[in-house]
């Protein structure tokens, strides 16, 4: 068996011919050598020789030919390690995280692995955060008949209510309002809204109330108009010459105010100044029986007598004048100077004055009878 190279002869007998001289000329070929190079990563596995290669290192195979010289083969292994990728992040409680086809809501450690067509995998390894709403609690009161604004609810109601409000730069707040509502003062004025003369009297103003003890202050208005001092208390003396409009603000135990008002608008209550019922009787009898013993300027009105300015003069029948007066309710007893008169027919000349008009003037006679 030749193994090296050289020139070899060999002699080849034969029976029926000459011999044959064989001269060999032997050349030796070395292997055919062939170097690869491989990268898997790790948890991934290599084909070589048979085997799955799984360990980076150096692998030599023989890959034997039928018409040429064998092949020595030897493949150089790298395994790479996955890439290792950390993220931490942060979301608010009721919020997703959206992290390898799921959404996250619980926090916690995950892992995924992103694949690559010209690397290593990544091996990804979140660290998720949830945190809680911003719990904040409010208290506040407001008074009966008051709004309350709470973000986009308008409260009126004594409860409790709650709203998220979302905020831009952290998590959304859960704002709790515990509202109180307090009771008003319940009170009504008295009088009000009463037509008063013109020359009306100052009189009470009262606050009535079935609990007065719930009402801690009085603030009466206008001032120059209430006569009361001090001026803080449920009744005071107003002047309705001086305002027709009053007011008064009732502040409570919880501070809570309300405000009474009343109009005391004015008329002219006076009587005409002329009273068409103004007469004089035609006949009088003075003889001390107490019945129509005189004579009296009457009116069948309900006109007050001293709202009637008059002047009224009596003459006999000779034009002397025997009766003189200029004051409503002075009456004749149909004496002159101290005696008495006789039966007679007497002359009247009364005048009825009214401010900013001319006199009227009424003449007429009267009967004395004894």
């Amino acid at each position: 068996m030749l193994t090296l190279a050289g020139t070899y002869e060999d002699t080849l007998f034969s029976d029926t011919s000459c011999d044959t001289l064989l001269t060999l000329i032997l050349e030796v070929t070395d292997f055919i050598e062939v170097e690869r190079q491989a990268t898997i990563c790790a948890g991934e596995s290599y084909p070589f020789n048979g085997e799955l290669l799984t360990l980076a290192g150096t692998y030599e195979d023989t890959v034997f030919s039928a018409t040429s010289c064998d092949t020595l083969l030897t493949l150089i292994l790298e395994v790479g390690d996955l890439i290792e990728m950390e993220r931490r992040d942060t979301i608010c409680q009721g919020e997703g995280y959206p992290f390898n086809g799921i959404l996250l809501t619980i926090p916690g450690i995950y892992l995924d692995t992103l694949p690559s067509e010209a690397t290593c995998d990544t091996l990804l390894t979140l660290t998720l955060e949830v945190i809680d709403l911003v719990e904040i609690v409010r208290q506040d009161t407001i008074c009966a008949g008051e709004n309350y604004q709470f973000y986009d609810q308008i409260l009126t109601m004594s409860g409790d209510y709650e709203a998220i409000v979302p905020s831009e730069t952290s998590c959304d707040s859960l704002v709790t309002l515990m509202l109180t509502v307090n009771p008003s003062p319940d009170a009504i004025l008295s009088p009000v809204d009463t037509v008063l003369c013109e020359t009306a009297e100052p009189f009470l103003l009262s606050v009535i109330t079935n609990d007065p003890g719930q009402i801690l202050s009085y603030e009466w208005a206008p001032d120059f108009a209430i006569l009361s001092n001090p001026p803080d208390v449920a009744s005071v003396l107003i002047d309705p010459m001086e305002s027709s409009s009053f007011s008064v603000v009732l502040t409570n135990q919880y501070n809570c105010q309300h405000t009474l008002a009343t109009e005391f608008p004015r008329e002219d209550c006076s009587k005409p100044c002329i009273p068409e019922e103004v007469f004089i009787p035609s006949g009088f009898t003075p003889n001390g029986d107490m019945v129509n013993d005189e004579l009296c300027v009457r009116t069948t009105s309900e006109s007050d007598p001293g709202e009637i300015s008059m002047e009224l003069t009596i003459y006999d029948r000779w034009g002397e004048v025997v009766f003189h007066t200029n004051t409503y309710g002075d009456c004749w007893d149909g004496t002159y100077k101290g005696a008495a008169l006789p039966q007679d027919v007497y002359v009247y000349r009364l005048t009825l004055f009214c401010p900013g008009e001319e006199p009227e003037i009424r003449i007429g006679d009267v009967v004395l009878l004894r």
